[in-house]
């Protein structure tokens, strides 16, 4: 999505494993596109306002689109309980992107 965007766009990557984020955002650098990163774990309430707080600094206080892709499923062969696949992901599915979109 970020190469489609119009030029002049600053794109605040976010991803829960940081690592891989500064990865993604050093090669479409390297495409010339305006890409930040910033780590994001939206089960957690303080990665969350860390996300917040960046935009209110540093990108002039909001933004104008979000794209949540972020999500979570339990492969068939999980050995983890069902209430546990259950809560887990009801929690990051709905609670989480709820969190991010009263956050921003």
């Amino acid at each position: 999505l970020a190469q489609r965007m119009p030029s002049g766009t600053t794109v605040v990557l976010t991803s829960r494993d940081a690592e891989m984020g500064r990865e993604a955002a050093e090669k479409l650098k390297a495409e010339s596109l305006n890409v930040v990163h910033h780590q994001l774990d939206i089960a957690n309430a303080d990665s969350v306002t860390a996300l917040r707080n960046f935009i209110r600094d540093n990108m002039g206080g909001g933004i104008d689109v979000l794209v949540n892709n972020a999500g979570l499923a339990f492969p068939l062969q999980s050995t983890v309980p069902f209430p546990d696949q259950a809560r887990q992901t009801i929690d990051v599915n709905y609670y989480g992107t709820r969190r991010m979109l009263r956050e921003l």
